[in-house]
């Protein structure tokens, strides 16, 4: 990245600008689409759309704003919202999910 990934306000300067060339702009745009295809994909794998979803919380105000971007793309085409349940690192989150798997055993 060649900016501050935690300059909320220049990234969301970057949202309003009008340029197609906008490097934070674009690089939002792809962290989005990133962000998407992976849910998309755990759908598909759970066989539906996820009322409630795992994520490690964001680090940097970039990924802060492309998660809410990404959450409100999916809760648009759904007709849904999404309950994120954030947790604070990826150890977290698999052992969060490892407890869910060994209780529902």
């Amino acid at each position: 990245m060649d900016f501050d990934p935690n300059d909320r306000a220049a990234i969301e300067a970057a949202l309003r600008d009008t340029d197609p060339h906008n490097p934070i702009a674009k690089a939002l745009a792809e962290r989005i689409k990133e962000l998407t295809g992976r849910f998309w994909l755990h759908a598909e794998k759970l066989g539906r759309v996820p009322s409630e979803i795992m994520l490690v919380k964001p680090k940097t105000a970039f990924d802060d704003i492309a998660y809410r971007l990404c959450l409100q793309t999916i809760a648009e085409a759904t007709g849904a919202p999404v309950k994120v349940v954030w947790v604070p690192s990826e150890d977290d989150l698999i052992a969060k999910l490892h407890s869910r798997a060994t209780a529902s055993n």
